[in-house]
Parts: C-alpha cells; sequence; structure tokens
C-alpha cells in the first residue's frame, strides 16, 4: 500500500518540484494550493505526511499546522515544513509545536529525497507507539517485530514477561509506584538482554506489567533467569517494612476473595519458533504463550520455561 502524501504548496514551482521529486517513491501525491483545502483534504483522505510550503499566503500555513495538531482525528499526522533556506529561522519559529520536521528546497534535488520523506513518517510512527513510561517500542511495533522474524524463516524465540502479584500490589501503594515497580522490570531486562541476549534481540512493552522479548533461541532462557533473579533480589525493597516481614501483603484476588499475596515476582512464558518448518501468526504464538504462562504461575511465581512446561504432568 502507497504512503500518501498530502501537498500543500500556492508556488506552481515548487509544487511541481516536489511531485517530480516523489512520483518515482513509490508515493500517491494529492496537490493543493490551498490551505483550507489542504484541511479539508486532511480530514477526508488521512495522509501519511502532510508537506507544507511555510511561504504560503499571509499566516495560512501557521494556521493550517496548528488546526491539524489541535484536531485529535488528524493530531498524528507528520507535518514537514518546506522552508527556502538555512537561513529561515524566524519564519521556522512561527510554526513551533505544530510540524515534525522541516526540509530546505534545496533537498528537493536530493537522489535520496523520497527516502527523506519516509524516514519521517517511519519516525513519528515509532514514537507514536513508544510506551509514555518505559520509552519502549509499543504493542503494534512488537507485531511487527514478529512478523518480521517470522518471514526470515530463522529460528528465534518470543518471551512474554509480566509481574506476578502486580494488581494488589498496585491497589495498596498506588500507581506512582507501580510505576516504579514497572520501571525496574523494564531496567533488568534490557539489561539481561544485554548480558545474554545477542546482537538484534528485542524488547517491547505492551502496556501496565506486560513486556515482550524477541531474540536468539539459544539464549532467551539465560536472559529470562537473570532478569529473575534480579527481580526477586529488588522485589522486597519495594514493600514498606511491616509487609517485608510479612513476606508480602493481603489484598483481594480478582473474583474478590481476600488473601494474601507474595512479593512482586517475575513469570516469562518462552515460545519457540523455527520459521523454516511453522510459519504461526503473531495471535497463535501468543496463544500458546497464555496456556504457558497460566501454567508456569500454577508452579508459582519467579518462574521461565516454554513447550516443556506443558508436558510435565
Amino acid at each position: 500500500m502507497k504512503e500518501r502524501v498530502l501537498i500543500v504548496c500556492d508556488d506552481d514551482l515548487t509544487s511541481e518540484m516536489l511531485v517530480n521529486a516523489l512520483d518515482g517513491g513509490g508515493f500517491e501525491l494529492i496537490t493543493t494550493s490551498e490551505a483550507g483545502e489542504g484541511l479539508s483534504l486532511a480530514r477526508r483522505l488521512d495522509p501519511d505526511v502532510i508537506i507544507v510550503d511555510s511561504g504560503l499566503d499571509g499566516d495560512r500555513g501557521v494556521e493550517l499546522c496548528q488546526s491539524v495538531k489541535s484536531e485529535i482525528a488528524l493530531s498524528h499526522i507528520p507535518i514537514v515544513l518546506l522552508v527556502a533556506n538555512a537561513r529561515s529561522s524566524i519564519r521556522l519559529e512561527s510554526f513551533s509545536g505544530t510540524i515534525d520536521d522541516f526540509i530546505l528546497k534545496e533537498q528537493i534535488f536530493h537522489p535520496n529525497f523520497s527516502s527523506l520523506i519516509r524516514n519521517v513518517i517511519a519516525r513519528v510512527e515509532l514514537n507514536a507507539n513508544m510506551n509514555p513510561l518505559t520509552g519502549l517500542p509499543g504493542d503494534e511495533i512488537v507485531r511487527k517485530r514478529i512478523v518480521s522474524a517470522l518471514r526470515s524463516g530463522e529460528q528465534f524465540s518470543v518471551g512474554y514477561a509480566d509481574i506476578d502479584n502486580f494488581k494488589p500490589f498496585n491497589d495498596a501503594y498506588g500507581f506512582s509506584r507501580g510505576d516504579q515497580v514497572i520501571l525496574m522490570v523494564a531496567r533488568t531486562l534490557k539489561n539481561s538482554l544485554r548480558k545474554y541476549g545477542t546482537a538484534g534481540d528485542f524488547l517491547g512493552h505492551l502496556g501496565g506489567d506486560d513486556f515482550v522479548l524477541v531474540g536468539n533461541p539459544y539464549t532467551m532462557r539465560d536472559v529470562a533467569a537473570e532478569a529473575i533473579r534480579v527481580v526477586r533480589q529488588n522485589a522486597p525493597g519495594f514493600y514498606d517494612n511491616r509487609h517485608r516481614q510479612m513476606g508480602g501483603i493481603e489484598g483481594l484476588d480478582r473474583d474478590g476473595n481476600k488473601r494474601f499475596f507474595p512479593f512482586l515476582s517475575l513469570t516469562v512464558a518462552i515460545v519457540d519458533i523455527d520459521a523454516s518448518y511453522v510459519n504461526p501468526t503473531p495471535e497463535q504464538i501468543t496463544r500458546l504463550a497464555v496456556k504457558i504462562k497460566k501454567r508456569l504461575k500454577f508452579l508459582g511465581g519467579n518462574t521461565f520455561g516454554g513447550y516443556e512446561v506443558l508436558l510435565r504432568n
């Protein structure tokens, strides 16, 4: 599917140069010379990027950018501002906070101009899908990474990590301390990948207390074991002294029953895949991981494993 580029430029020559530069880059191009029509087209067509000429009549370019970024349905669209030259800093200040990048008119003639625009689209999409707490890639990027691994035809593992007893902890201590726990686990998983993983290994954050690792099947269990060791070591420090002495807290389970919950721990369900033999969907991988994780949690916290867990009596 072609990326859709909306060009808003009232200079015919510049508009033509942009079209010529992007025409062979696999884009769908829409042009207009009117800011008002540009806003209407953005609402109707949902382009992947909008290129706005900073020289639009009066302040109409500024108003267009402000309108796009102020509308919830449009604010995700990256805006690239086209400026005359590097000395246009005063003009750029008028667009502060409303553009994602800017390009010089002379860059239109660069042989990789299409790649430059495509990189802006990719960067904004990536930033939009980063978890705001941990800064890790979110669910959409996680899915794309798994699909990419499947298409490689190679062996890899997907590790689904989540924090045991997190909900009652969050209920007792509040979101702020809960966020501190999530950040600790994120750091721990990163460091474990650095220590035992290999180049190209990936860590994503689905949200809440759920993380995903994608990487080398021969080192994934070492990564999981290291992460679990560090979480077990650090978990007591997040509790008040009274609860540390108790070894945990009392709280309500998901059925509303009061019971005791031991210290926070980590479970990592690992799905090993040889993409040269099987080609599951990301959803099928997730369903298998859920089965493994359920079995691991039954065995107790601070555990990891893969298919072998399901074969145990």
